[in-house]
């Protein structure tokens, strides 16, 4: 091969005019599911036309490529379906036997060489024994070569021995690549045919009647699509194993988020707006990050320790060399940095609580814009809605029936909450009316029928 062909990877495309004699030739019945496979598709042009031709003749193609070439690759998922094509060695590809009803293939035209760099095979005969059994039955061959590729011996053989009602035609633009087409059906079984090996083979010395002269009509069977059907590259490519283990690898599985670093800075939506104690666990924990409050730096840091505990301090019953008892614990501080230069640390319940009023003004702006709640303030038209909830249920001591105020709220909370997150949790005390709360909520959604 020369370089320019070397540089395109013995790539040679059908030409427009060929292909559109050669779509003449082909049909399919109506409605027919057809797989069709090219394992060489170059851009796809070929099989995105087959595919089309056969299309408005009414039937169903579902056509598969294979191209090497990065670049042809990607211009081939422009024109067929994208999860059909593959960036892949043709012999790197598992694809079910028997599953196609037409094999378009228009192979490299070069030699196949060998691990020593040595001439072998030719590609146009390797390309076809590898992809000739993926035809079913009665599916059709559609084998673009250079003419004299039909003189080698395994070549002929092979396509005589798996296919019959062979037609050879010259394309129109022969003189450029000395391309010739030929048609052919796949034989049940395999069946030696000497006269049929000799016929091809004359062509290697004989030119073909022109393929403008054709007149025969090559029907495309239809596929069984309730048999299994594999179609995948066993190698992928580092960018392709890079994507995969972004998108399902190790750093995906619940068992690494549970054991990794949790991020310093959690955004979270509370379903309420948050209570002074809440705050302060917040604060205390580090979840906030980096605060600043006016002049001051301020970090939270929470951390569980495990205090071992000796039978000297009176908290083990049992003094044993071979064991340990401890005591786990949470250890919370509240670092600060101010504009003097000066560092404090807040440990104690009572410093927190001073800490949490000088700068209360400060920390709810840091909540409201990183954590605000999903609910705050009911909205007249709810709050009226659930105003006619239970008109018989009263209280003890209670004049007026209904749902308590701190009953509407929870219940409208908690309704906004399902519709952010599709779920919520009423955590309350015994009697605070959750089953009244519940069905709330469902009548806040329309949520109707409920199953309680």
């Amino acid at each position: 091969m020369n370089l320019g062909g070397i540089y395109k990877a013995g790539f040679y495309p059908y030409p427009p005019q060929a292909l559109a004699l050669t779509l003449e030739r082909i049909t399919a019945p109506t409605g027919a599911p057809l797989r069709l496979l090219d394992p060489c598709a170059g851009e796809g042009k070929a099989l995105a036309a087959v595919t089309q031709h056969l299309a408005r003749l009414g039937a169903q193609p579902d056509p598969y490529a294979v191209e090497l070439g990065d670049q042809r690759a990607a211009a081939a998922a422009q024109v067929l379906p994208a999860a059909n094509v593959l960036q892949a060695d043709w012999f790197d590809v598992s694809l079910s036997t028997a599953s196609m009803a037409l094999l378009w293939l228009n192979p490299p035209y070069d030699f196949d060489l060998a691990g020593e760099l040595q001439p072998t095979k030719r590609l146009e005969y390797t390309f076809l024994r590898a992809s000739y059994d993926r035809l079913m039955p009665g599916g059709l061959l559609v084998y673009i070569v250079p003419r004299w590729a039909l003189g080698i011996k395994e070549v002929a053989r092979l396509l005589a021995g798996h296919f019959h009602s062979h037609a050879v035609y010259a394309v129109p633009e022969y003189a450029q690549y000395k391309q010739v087409v030929l048609f052919a059906v796949r034989r049940a079984k395999a069946l030696p045919d000497g006269n049929t090996e000799a016929r091809l083979k004359s062509y290697a010395a004989t030119m073909p009647p022109a393929l403008d002269t054709a007149t025969e009509q090559y029907v495309v069977p239809a596929c069984d699509l309730k048999k299994r059907f594999v179609f995948y590259k066993n190698t992928l490519t580092p960018a392709e194993e890079r994507a995969l283990a972004a998108a399902h690898g190790v750093l995906t599985t619940r068992a690494w988020q549970e054991t990794a670093a949790q991020p310093q800075t959690v955004e979270f939506a509370p379903a309420v707006p948050m209570r002074r104690g809440h705050v302060a666990m917040l604060v205390a924990s580090g979840l906030l990050g980096t605060m600043t409050l006016s002049d001051t730096l301020a970090r939270g840091y929470a951390v569980k320790v495990f205090h071992a505990l000796t039978n000297a301090q009176g908290e083990v019953v049992e003094e044993d060399d071979d064991k340990q008892v401890e005591r786990e614990k949470f250890i919370t501080k509240v670092f600060t940095f101010n504009r003097q230069g000066d560092f404090g640390v807040v440990e104690t319940n009572t410093d927190l609580e001073v800490f949490l009023t000088t700068h209360a003004s400060a920390i709810a702006a840091l909540i409201e814009a990183r954590h605000k709640p999903l609910y705050a303030q009911p909205l007249p038209a709810l709050w009226q809605k659930l105003g006619g909830l239970l008109p018989i249920k009263r209280l003890p001591g209670r004049a007026e029936a209904g749902l308590l105020d701190a009953q509407k709220h929870v219940a409208l909370a908690a309704a906004k909450t399902i519709q952010a997150r599709g779920h919520a949790n009423v955590v309350a005390d015994m009697g605070f009316g959750k089953t009244a709360v519940g069905l709330a909520v469902a009548h806040t959604l329309d949520a109707w029928p409920a199953l309680v």
